[in-house]
């Protein structure tokens, strides 16, 4: 979570009791919202929803969000809102209901902890699954990274301004940018002007 509006929120899994039953019924009234579990939220948090768990981002939230590569979402209800053209814009009902994983528990809201310290520098592991594993990085001091070159590595400065460079490549990123450094670099160093804060994401 980058950044959030007064009392901005996220939805993820069921309120307890909700059967497919209630929920078709909710989706005939356009009450789905009630059948959801809604998480207050602050910046720096962070959500991790496996596949099957009915999800949905509330208005005003900034969000950094790291996705299998499965290029597949199913839209289950659209708050009652129209498109662009005026009118309400397609379902994926059925689609949704043979994927929900009607087992998953709504999760909890994530803060990460720093575990390792590096000259001045300190990393938390964020969330670690099967697909991927996204750390933050607190950086204060130049760092370099070593890569064994089994994943890419992609960056994203949350705050402040880094510098990033990988052999003969360089690239200044402030705040809101990225940059993906390939698996066969060998190493990369970041240097930042300030003190700055990044999400990095493998596999």
């Amino acid at each position: 979570m980058l950044d959030r509006a007064p009392g901005a929120g996220l939805y993820a899994g069921f309120a307890e009791g909700v059967t497919p039953a209630a929920l078709r019924a909710a989706l005939a009234e356009g009450t789905v919202a009630a059948q959801l579990v809604r998480l207050a939220i602050e910046p720096g948090q962070a959500l991790f929803i496996p596949g099957g768990l009915v999800h949905a981002i509330g208005a005003g939230c900034l969000i950094y969000e790291v996705q299998q590569n499965a290029n597949t979402t199913y839209r289950l209800f659209d708050w009652n809102r129209a498109g662009a053209d005026g009118r309400p814009r397609a379902l994926h009902i059925d689609e949704s209901f043979k994927t929900i994983d009607w087992s998953l528990p709504s999760p909890q809201m994530i803060t990460p902890a720093p575990a390792l310290a590096e000259r001045g520098n300190r990393w938390s592991e964020v969330v670690s699954c099967a697909f991927f594993t996204l750390r933050q990085l607190e950086l204060s001091t130049p760092c370099r990274i070593a890569l064994d070159g089994t994943t890419f590595h992609a960056l994203f400065v949350t705050e402040g301004h880094v510098t990033v460079t990988a052999g003969e490549e360089s690239a200044v990123l402030p705040a809101g940018a990225s940059a993906l450094v390939p698996a066969d670099a060998q190493a990369y160093t970041l240097n930042p002007d300030t003190a700055s804060t990044l999400l990095v994401t493998t596999l």
